[in-house]
């Protein structure tokens, strides 16, 4: 059915408002099981949805899934938030409420990004290595990047990263281990400046 990625997208954002829900009210193991499927059934709709329309994922389907992702992820985000400040653990709290802006951040210039690459009139597909080749470590980065795509890989620690560390090894080891916040924050610094601070300024110089 055409309608199936569709359907996908719609149960990763109803398992991810579960998984906020458990979080609210202190069920965390359960919650982070619930984001845990959220993330198996947002890595599937995807590539259904490109097998099923010849290659290439239909916008609306796109657009879609990058709001209620970011819908959901708020929510579970907040239902962390609420169980840390109910329990006494302001600290952690703290930490994730930096966590949601570095999200935030993130989301923010990502979208940039795509704006300037659509008002230069480049394909998202298009790597800022073959934008700017004048650059031999934009080059190098995004020819190692290149590579490790076809194998659904990331040449530096993403968001998806963060998001597993948080919401299901957190609750798993009922956030025992505060590194967790910390490497958190890294991964998320470290994704924004590559994926959204770096590509938007570059994409801005050339657009000016």
């Amino acid at each position: 059915s055409r309608l199936l990625p569709y359907i996908l997208t719609a149960l990763t954002f109803f398992t991810r408002i579960f998984a906020s829900v458990f979080f609210f009210s202190s069920q965390i193991i359960y919650g982070g099981l619930a984001f845990l499927i959220s993330i198996i059934l947002d890595g599937i709709d995807g590539k259904v949805s490109r097998a099923i329309y010849g290659g290439k994922d239909p916008i609306l389907r796109g657009t879609l899934d990058f709001n209620l992702d970011a819908i959901g992820l708020s929510l579970s985000l907040v239902g962390l938030i609420s169980h840390f400040i109910n329990n006494g653990l302001m600290v952690e709290a703290e930490l994730t409420s930096i966590i949601i802006i570095l999200y935030y951040l993130n989301v923010s210039f990502t979208s940039s990004k795509f704006r300037l690459m659509a008002q230069n009139s480049l394909s998202p597909e298009v790597s800022l290595g073959e934008t700017y080749p004048d650059s031999i470590f934009i080059r190098l980065y995004w020819s190692l990047q290149k590579k490790l795509s076809k194998y659904r890989l990331m040449a530096h620690p993403s968001s998806v990263d963060a998001e597993f560390l948080l919401f299901i090894i957190g609750p798993f080891t009922n956030f025992n281990f505060p590194i967790i916040f910390m490497l958190c924050i890294i991964i998320l610094i470290i994704d924004t400046v590559i994926m959204g601070l770096v590509p938007t300024l570059l994409l801005a110089r050339k657009t000016l």
